[in-house]
């Protein structure tokens, strides 16, 4: 997609919840794109596990639903349990008919909305949380190869894996091994790990039934905050 315009959603959930007593931490990875005429509706499961210097192990397991349309726009849930104020539930509405995102906190009923900018070219695309940097100071190099094809959840999906190693110590390695369709902008399932840290992302369920129009409008009652 020529021209694109890169938007990261978090920065609107950053600057709204300082509104509400402190950001969270971090949010869902985007396994969806905003791609139209590829309905979908599923549960996004993620879990991250992080060793502690002591040898400690902390895990931290998100499950949240994840809706597009036939339009491309998508919804995403999200709750949020690391505020000040406690767990929110906070919806983000990618619209790329209206150039659009919208972050919904479900408590107070404030939609925080934003237009796109569009480029000469056309073309939006959004930006979620990324996988952290095993290695962010290290020197490393970096090999890349295809694990071919499989079907997942119904969709035929093909499989990456990148393996990263810090030169001069072959013992501090990471991989990422991504299956994902780019026909249909999905990435069905995502593992990566490092020397002290696991992450892994996939899709259950999936749904090809158009959704219901409702989810991707601001409800009533929502104070909007363009």
């Amino acid at each position: 997609m020529s021209g694109v315009v890169w938007f990261v959603v978090l920065s609107f959930v950053l600057a709204a919840a300082a509104q509400s007593g402190g950001p969270p931490a971090s949010g869902p990875l985007g396994l969806i794109l905003p791609v139209p005429n590829a309905p979908f509706s599923a549960r996004q499961v993620e879990e991250r596990t992080r060793t502690a210097a002591d040898g400690s192990l902390t895990t931290n397991v998100v499950s949240n639903p994840v809706y597009r349309d036939s339009a491309g726009r998508v919804r995403v849930e999200w709750r949020v349990s690391d505020l000040p104020t406690g767990t929110n539930e906070v919806i983000y509405l990618i619209d790329p008919v209206s150039f659009s995102v919208t972050v919904l906190f479900v408590g107070p009923k404030i939609a925080y909305r934003t237009a796109v900018p569009r480029s000469n070219a056309g073309g939006f695309q959004v930006g979620f949380p990324g996988l952290e940097e095993p290695f962010p100071e290290a020197e490393v190099q970096m090999k890349t190869e295809s694990l071919g094809r499989r079907i997942t959840e119904g969709v035929e999906v093909e499989g990456t894996r990148t393996t990263t190693t810090a030169k001069g110590e072959p013992i501090l390695s990471a991989f990422r091994e991504t299956w994902s369709s780019r026909a249909l902008g999905l990435t069905v399932a995502l593992e990566a790990s490092g020397p002290d840290s696991r992450h892994t992302a996939k899709l259950q369920d999936l749904d090809h039934h158009e959704p219901d129009a409702s989810l991707f409008i601001i409800p009533l009652g929502y104070s909007i905050q363009d």
